[in-house]
């Protein structure tokens, strides 16, 4: 059995793009692998900021054999009136490379087709090989690649590669790739060890890398992270800052990680903690400390990319590192002391010079229409909110995007926000508000949602007028595009809405209202305008009930959303009951199912009539009556659930009426019959379109 290795050496490769580069080929590979029917005991997958490669262990030496099938021309096409094979089956022999030896006769659907069935030998694997690296390596994409020379031609790449190695067992695979030719050569770590050091056999890279400074494998340098960091916050009873995103990274960042502890002057733990914060994790990927109470130590650690033998070396990377830090808080104390000497009022004033979106204005039109719909929707949906404490939110929810710190900081728009508004001496509720009214959002990795329903509100205007404002101006959402997070903030606004079970939340109602604040921007027709957000809005809502936690059948949905949504809380309520009552009612629901679809099928092309009792006059029709009206008469003031339920009770009665009763008798009584009918289907739709359901 054979081995074989490969590996791209590029350029620092940035650390977003790694992970999702890797994924691809992780994807790709095995794929690739099996339409070219090599198998393989098993495949690695490195990468490092400067490599992409992989190790394929087990492979035969040629690849399977494959049985070739292909329907041709019919046996009439395929030879002339004296039995000669025609141009058609010609030409598809030479397509196929066959004879009148490899080709059979089949009859499909009464008629005899010509076939082929060859087998093909697999090819060697030395051969098969370059095609899989070549289709692998063209099929990477990249958002923002490089350009770049080598021998007078150009290549592009995420950063220019600077070697190949391509090795089955201890043989060079010959490939070029980037204007370069494969070889038996690989770097280890660039600092420690520069020189170039030949690779013996394939399956030694990854033994060869770790003697020469580099862990090739990206969940390996992971575990050291985590490990070392997990033994350096325990000597100072700290727990360290770490999630997910932080940790992949360090580990993209890092070829030899060695987390190192580090400190900074206590006197900046006067500054805000999510600034603090921020500085070492978002801007410098450093890892914060709390104690176990959550406060901030003065401590940090930073992942060196190098190892090191002596305390001068130690402290010369803990020393720029401190350096670096310290300049990023002092400019952060500052922003702070300058933001607080203005205080929000000011920068308030600023959001008119502050572009919102072309077309729409700027920050401060949008605040004007934020507080109105926030108005409605307090009178709407909690009329017992102080309306003061409501204006005054929302006047300052935006207030910080034009304060210094926000400008050098801006992921903590909305916390710094709330910051200023309690040392202004606002009400809680207000700062609170400011800082929430961006929830629900992902923070640290955990999903924060607004706690109070004050920033429920403020975040509801916020986000209805991102919707209604850019599908006003035109900046709607196509296909994978959606630059302004669109479908993410719209998802937000349901969850806000299940969140506070806010039943008075009315679309139609709210269309009513608000429509007027944004006649001045239309650049479409205001239905069109309105159609367009249902439809939006729809589609984010059933794409919600499709996935966890509540895995709604999609038929389900199609027999829910038959209109347009309106009140979205009784929309979810209606496919909860319908999916429910299916699982717990499912032989009688799917008999009520196929009642329904065959009372549809009657009244089809029909001309409805009213309604006339007196013509009732068999039994079976008359208790279907008497049971419409005793289910019409409650059906209104029951759940949703129960009002299914009186559906399935009525099956009994729909199954008499069909078994006793001929319908189409040519007479008034099938015109009577068909508007009962009518009557009993009606009340089915009112509840789902059951012509939906399977």
């Amino acid at each position: 059995m054979l081995n074989f290795i490969f590996e791209i050496l590029i350029e620092e490769i940035p650390h977003g793009v790694l992970p999702n580069t890797s994924q691809y080929i992780k994807d790709q590979l095995p794929a690739l692998l099996s339409k070219y029917g090599i198998e393989s005991k098993s495949i690695t997958y490195f990468m490092t900021p400067r490599r992409l490669a992989f190790y394929i262990e087990g492979c035969p030496p040629k690849g399977k054999d494959r049985v070739i099938e292909q329907k041709g021309p019919s046996t009439k096409a395929a030879y002339d009136e004296e039995g000669n094979p025609t141009r058609a089956l010609q030409g598809f022999f030479n397509s196929y490379n066959v004879t009148l030896s490899d080709i059979e006769e089949r009859e499909i659907k009464g008629q005899k087709y010509i076939f082929i069935q060859k087998t093909e030998s697999g090819e060697a694997l030395e051969k098969v090989l370059p095609n899989i690296l070549q289709e692998l390596i063209q099929g990477i994409k990249f958002p923002q690649p490089m350009r770049w020379n080598h021998n007078n031609e150009t290549y592009e790449f995420i950063r220019p590669v600077r070697g190949i190695t391509a090795l089955i067992n201890d043989k060079i695979l010959p490939v070029t790739f980037f204007g370069l030719e494969s070889s038996n050569i690989l770097y280890g770590h660039r600092q420690l060890f520069p020189k170039a050091i030949t690779l013996s056999h394939a399956d030694q890279y990854e033994a060869t890398l770790k003697k020469h400074g580099c862990i090739p494998r990206f969940e390996e340098r992971q575990t050291i992270i985590q490990e070392q960091i997990k033994t350096i916050v325990s000597s100072i009873n700290g727990t360290a800052l770490l999630d997910a995103e932080l940790l992949s990274i360090l580990a993209s960042l890092t070829e030899y990680p060695h987390p190192l502890l580090a400190s900074f002057d206590s006197e900046f733990l006067n500054l805000p903690k999510e600034v603090l914060i921020s500085e070492m994790k978002v801007h410098q990927k450093y890892v914060p400390i709390v104690d176990k109470n959550g406060v901030l130590l003065p401590n940090y650690i930073i992942t060196s990319n190098i190892s090191f033998q002596d305390e001068i070396t130690k402290n010369n990377i803990l020393a720029g590192n401190d350096r670096v830090l310290r300049a990023r808080f002092a400019d952060g104390q500052f922003f702070f002391e300058e933001d607080t000497k203005k205080g929000l009022a000011h920068y308030a004033d600023l959001l008119s010079s502050v572009a919102f979106i072309d077309g729409a204005g700027s920050m401060a039109d949008k605040v004007i229409r934020m507080q109105k719909i926030a108005t409605y929707l307090k009178d709407l949906l909690e009329p017992s909110i102080d309306q003061n404490d409501l204006l005054q939110a929302v006047s300052f929810s935006k207030a910080d995007l034009s304060s210094l710190m926000v400008g050098e900081f801006p992921e903590l728009q909305g916390i710094i926000g709330a910051y200023y508004a309690n040392n202004q001496g606002l009400k809680d509720t207000v700062a609170l508000a400011i800082k929430e009214h961006y929830y629900p959002m992902n923070v640290d990795g955990e999903i924060c949602v607004p706690t109070q329903k004050l920033s429920a509100l403020v975040g509801l205007a916020d986000r209805l007028d991102n919707l209604f404002t850019l599908y006003a101006v035109g900046k709607t959402v196509t296909g994978s595009r959606d630059p302004y997070a669109l479908r993410r903030q719209t998802i937000a606004i349901i969850n806000i809405l299940v969140q506070y079970q806010w039943e008075s939340f009315s679309l139609t109602d709210i269309f009513k209202k608000v429509s007027s604040l944004y006649t001045p921007i239309l650049t479409i027709d205001i239905q069109e305008w309105q159609k367009m957000l249902l439809d939006f809005i729809k589609v984010r809502l059933e794409g919600i009930l499709k996935s966890e936690p509540y895995n709604y059948q999609v038929d389900t949905l199609n027999a829910t959303f038959t209109n347009n949504l309106d009140i979205i809380i009784n929309d979810i309520a209606r496919a909860k009951a319908l999916q429910q009552i299916r699982t717990k009612n499912h032989t009688s629901f799917a008999n009520l199912i196929e009642l329904a679809k065959r009372i549809a099928n009657i009244l089809k092309d029909q001309k409805i009539q009213e309604l006339q009792e007196s013509l009732l006059s068999e039994d079976a029709e008359k208790k279907l009556y008497l049971q419409y009206q005793q289910v019409t008469q409650k059906i209104n003031s029951l759940s949703y659930e129960d009002r299914l339920l009186e559906l399935v009770k009525m099956e009994e009665a729909i199954v008499h009426f069909f078994d006793t009763i001929l319908v189409k008798t040519g007479d008034e009584k099938e015109i009577n019959r068909i508007a009962l009918l009518n009557l009993i289907y009606k009340l089915f739709m009112d509840q789902a379109d059951f012509s939906k359901l399977s």
